[in-house]
């Protein structure tokens, strides 16, 4: 999970915690250097995030051949259909909106992005 603010980031650790061996980082920098030595199978990345934005760090994975293939969800407070259409147009897997108001939306959506073949 890339996502700078702390509240966030407990809450989801809480939500995903008990399913999930779940990694934290506040930006984005930090994530894409971890993200060299350890592998995440999936990654749930803020949009609003300090210095690279995650359309940056989902951009970058994807120009990476050992990262292009992790499925990357946009975890975002930018909700409306339009803005959930133009981050899949973008390359996202997946769109879920913040604040968690229904953590079944969080958890099937990575449930369903980890089950699904990648290449």
């Amino acid at each position: 999970m890339v996502e700078d603010t702390p509240e966030t980031r407990i809450l989801a650790r809480l939500l995903l915690g008990r399913l999930y061996e779940v990694a934290d980082y506040e930006t984005g920098d930090l994530a894409l250097a971890d993200f060299g030595r350890f592998q995440p199978d999936l990654v749930l990345l803020d949009i609003s995030l300090p210095g690279m934005d995650g359309v940056e760090v989902m951009t970058r994975m994807r120009a990476d051949p050992a990262l292009r293939e992790i499925p990357v969800v946009a975890f975002t407070a930018y909700a409306s259909d339009a803005e959930r259409q133009r981050y899949l147009s973008l390359g996202f897997d997946g769109h879920v909106s913040k604040p968690i108001v229904d953590k079944s939306i969080l958890l099937g959506t990575i449930a369903r992005l980890l089950e699904a073949p990648h290449e």
